[in-house]
């Protein structure tokens, strides 16, 4: 600045040129803000994952154990519930479980959950589990688990209305697809769907 201030220089120009570069730097300070911002989320979000998946492994290795030594159940009545119906809803209880978890990590979308809500609850010990357990099932408020828990409950009456005598009459006798209904997958589209995961 010394050497400009000998010659003929325009200060109103330096001056706007100064407050140019200041906007920019305003906009570049936002941009690296934006920036920080973003990788703060995505680490909370791969957080809050990890936290996630470590909870499912320390349920499956609950689960497994007691499926290993049913006699140290907690929920068994008296030996009310067999050890075969009750590895059935351990299982039953895993997999809704890896259903939410993908659900919730949006790796799995509502058709997809539906089709295969809709295989596992053709198993009468998978809609005696859901009646038992269903309400109380997750304790989450989140809008997602709401839904979740909506969807597995509209899925379980849609296979108990399926497997009433009024309508097993008008399901084929040779195995057939299921009569067309709302948000019931037809049996050989799961078994389609299941070959092609």
């Amino acid at each position: 600045m010394e050497d400009l201030v000998d010659g003929d220089t325009d200060w109103v120009e330096l001056s706007n040129i100064g407050q140019a570069y200041g906007a920019v730097t305003a906009v570049l300070s936002a941009l690296a803000f934006l920036g920080v911002a973003a990788s703060l989320l995505l680490q909370w979000r791969l957080n809050v994952m990890s936290h996630a998946v470590s909870a499912r492994e320390r349920h499956f290795e609950l689960i497994k154990l007691t499926m290993d030594r049913p006699e140290i159940a907690y929920f068994v009545d008296d030996g009310a519930v067999s050890s075969g119906t009750m590895a059935q809803q351990l299982n039953i209880n895993l997999w809704v479980g890896h259903w939410f978890l993908l659900w919730k990590t949006r790796e799995i979308d509502e058709f997809g959950l539906r089709r295969q809500l809709a295989g596992m609850f053709r198993n009468p010990v998978a809609r005696e589990w859901w009646r038992l357990y269903g309400p109380t099932w997750t304790s989450s408020k989140a809008r997602r688990s709401r839904i979740f828990v909506d969807l597995v409950s509209r899925e379980c009456e849609n296979a108990e209305l399926m497997a009433s005598p009024v309508m097993s009459q008008s399901v084929p006798a040779n195995g057939g697809d299921y009569p067309a209904r709302g948000g019931v997958a037809s049996a050989s589209d799961q078994e389609r769907f299941a070959a092609s995961e």
